[in-house]
Parts: C-alpha cells; structure tokens; sequence
C-alpha cells in the first residue's frame, strides 16, 4: 500500500512539475514574441517578391523563349497584386519590396537601389530609414503549426497542459504569408507570424487579416 502511494505521489510531482514547465516554455514565448511585435512595430517589413530566375534560365537555355516570356510575365502580374495589396492594407508599420535574387545583398544591409518602385523597378531613392527590419514572402510551409486563429494561452493548466503540447500538428500549407527576422528564421507562436492566402483574389482579406492580427497583438504587448 505505502509502495502504491509512493508511486502516485511521484506520479503527480512529475505531471505537476511537467505542467509548471509547459507553462513556464510559454510564458519565455510570449515574452519573446512582445519583443518581435514592438520591434517591427518600430522598425518595418520587407516584402520578397519571386523572380524564378532558375527557371526562367531553364527554359531560354532549351529554346523555350516564349514559354519563358509567358512565365515571366505572369510572375511580374503576381508580384504586382502583391505589391498594389500590401500598399493598400497593410499599415502596421512600413513597407518595402525587394527582389528575392537581391536577397544577399538586402539582409547584409546594403537596401539602396535594391528597394522597388510602384513598376517593380530597383529605386535609388526609396530609402530604408530603419536598421530594424523583418521580412514577408508568401511561400510554401511544410511546418509543425497550429490553426492560425487559435489563441496561445500561457494560463493553461491540469487537463489543458496536454492539449497545448498535442495541439500542433504536421502541416503542409500553400500559399502563406509568413514573417521571418532578417536572418529568415521563421518567426513562432504566440507572434502571429503566418496567415494562409489561398486563393489570389482573397489576398487583400487576408493580407488585411494579418494586418489587423499584429494591430491586436501589439495591443496586448504594451
């Protein structure tokens, strides 16, 4: 009887001291994502527009010039609609746009001429007045996330504690917009740092989604 209380009692220390430790990961989390909002908040997002270059190369290179012009023009149409959307509903805090082929030189800090026009043109006198800068592409994630409306709750407790470390599930998610620092390392919850596009003709409902989603978690930052 004293050998089966023993165990009991160890069993509910290690549940107790496993569920002080989820909540304590979760706290440290927020703590980090406050810190990442109020950053850009105060800085800015630097959108990465594809260029296909590789493919496009390809394709000259077997003689499929117009296939390549086909494809090249309809990337251009994309990154413009991505361009025109976060212009208009995306006001968090500023925003620029780059080429991903200029990647290299925009995250060793070297922006000038390498930020775009209103035509998608490399602008010299588009100038980054911050050192503090995130960036966003939309892009494919193959991904260990949660639903991306679902609410982090550090106060989790007992029965909870095992839904929060469960309640992620191997995902693979196309069309996201994601933020990543200025190292592309994904940015993770509780920072709302992806949301799913689907569809083009959705983009400016999601890209004002995401918008609104940083509004309310730097709102709850300060």
């Amino acid at each position: 009887m004293k050998t089966l209380l023993m165990f009991l009692l160890c069993g509910l220390l290690i549940t107790e001291a496993l569920g002080q430790s989820v909540v304590q990961e979760m706290k440290i989390a927020r703590e980090i994502a406050h810190q990442h909002i109020k950053s850009l908040k105060n800085g800015a997002l630097l959108v990465r527009l594809k260029t296909r270059d590789k493919s496009l190369e390809a394709y000259r290179a077997a003689g499929a010039e117009e296939l390549a012009k086909r494809i090249e023009q309809e990337q251009f149409e994309e990154n413009l609609r991505t361009f025109n959307v976060f212009t208009e509903f995306f006001d968090f805090c500023p925003v620029y746009f780059f080429y991903a082929n200029q990647t290299k030189q925009v995250l060793s800090g070297e922006t000038k001429g390498n930020l775009l026009n209103e035509y998608l043109q490399p602008d010299s006198t588009i100038q980054l007045l911050t050192d503090t800068f995130y960036i966003a592409e939309i892009d494919v994630l193959y991904e260990t996330l949660p639903d991306e409306d679902e609410e982090f709750d550090e106060t989790l407790k007992d029965e909870n504690i095992q839904k929060a470390k469960n309640r992620h599930t191997e995902t693979t998610l196309q069309n996201v917009i994601v933020i990543k620092d200025r190292n592309l390392v994904q940015l993770k919850r509780p920072f709302p740092f992806y949301v799913r596009t689907m569809l083009d003709r959705f983009l400016p409902s999601k890209v004002a989604k995401f918008n609104l989603q940083l509004h309310k978690f730097y709102a709850n930052a300060n």
